[in-house]
């Protein structure tokens, strides 16, 4: 059964920005080959469910944070949950964050790529009890000394799928 309040916002342009993209409803973002970019944290999830999908045929689409010291490319706070279904996550230092009890993360495919000087990066990181992550699908890049994923407490990962790839600086593919 579908949303009826889910709304879809297709790219149709790159957008580069230094205000947060706040996500509080139900949202799909096609990502159609461009790229958000942000030196901050660059998209949050707060409360809300987000979708990101590229339906082009090269799934080159991409949400960047450039920060270098310690912002997410995507935070899920507020038990938000975010979905990767296809596209391309990159930060300098952690790609997708599960802030907050109940937030919910699923990697069904797409790309997250974390890399740069910052210690302790993380692809995904879950930082508070009872936030959930389930991967069946997709890629996950730690270069550098980081780690493909970590977690802090009581949370679940379910790992189905999915390829990871850190450099031999990396700690561990999981933490917790």
């Amino acid at each position: 059964a579908g949303d009826d309040n889910r709304a879809t916002v297709k790219l149709l342009s790159d957008i580069e920005t230094s205000e947060l993209i706040k996500v509080e409803k139900s949202v799909v973002i096609d990502l159609n080959g461009k790229t958000i970019t942000s030196s901050d944290i660059t998209v949050t999830v707060d409360g809300g469910e987000l979708t990101v999908v590229d339906n082009t045929e090269d799934k080159s689409g991409k949400i960047i944070s450039t920060h270098a010291t310690g912002n997410e490319a995507v935070a899920v706070k507020g038990g938000g949950k975010f979905t990767l279904n296809s596209g391309n996550i990159e930060g300098a230092s952690y790609g997708v964050y599960l802030y907050t009890s109940g937030g919910t993360g699923n990697i069904n495919g797409g790309t997250i790529t974390i890399g740069g000087e910052y210690q302790d990066g993380m692809t995904v990181a879950l930082a508070s009890d009872k936030c959930s992550l389930t991967v069946t699908d997709g890629t996950f890049t730690a270069n550098g000394v980081n780690y493909p994923i970590y977690t802090w407490s009581e949370n679940t990962i379910e790992l189905k799928g999915g390829m990871f790839d850190f450099k031999p600086n990396s700690k561990y593919i999981a933490n917790g």
